[in-house]
């Protein structure tokens, strides 16, 4: 019975050791979150009949917290949760849609210091989402994917919103 609690023990302690050195995101993810730092305050895209709102937030060192509407006037049109979660597997871009039961995940596939690209080849439209930052001032966001099996895109151009 000793050596079974003095081996509980032990893997007790290992156990306590592996999860307290493992941090929620590893370094590389947290990097790739702070290169989109550029990406926080609030956004403003005007079209021709309506105007969409993007705003970002940093709650804490592994995640951006957002929201995308789209108004015509008082009316609601589009509206979207978003978020950027750094974790130990990756960068994920994930949008909670009306239309969809479930958040949708994009993993990170690619980031230089201008763009990153997120992609989920299992979605159905879009299946990759683009961030440019042109300036300060101003970013390209586009979604790209297939409809009726054609290739097909959309692209947002921002200002920030003063």
């Amino acid at each position: 019975m000793k050596k079974i609690l003095t081996l509980a023990a032990i893997v007790a302690v290992a156990l306590t050791a592996a999860f307290a050195a493992t941090p929620i995101a590893n370094k590389s993810n947290r990097t790739a979150l702070d290169n989109l730092s550029w990406l926080l305050g609030s956004w403003r895209m005007t079209g021709a009949k309506d105007v969409t709102f993007e705003t970002w937030q940093r709650p804490d060192s592994t995640s951006f917290v957002g929201n995308s509407v789209t108004l015509a006037g008082a009316d609601t049109v589009f509206s979207e949760k978003l978020s950027l979660l750094a974790t130990d597997s990756g960068l994920f871009y994930v949008a909670e849609v009306a239309h969809n039961p479930a958040p949708t995940y994009f993993k990170m596939i690619r980031q230089d210091s201008v763009t990153t690209v997120f992609e989920n080849p299992a979605h159905d439209f879009p299946t990759r989402i683009i961030y440019a930052r042109i300036s300060a001032d101003s970013l390209h966001a586009r979604i790209e994917g297939l409809r009726q099996g054609k290739p097909a895109g959309v692209d947002f151009l921002y200002e920030r919103a003063k």
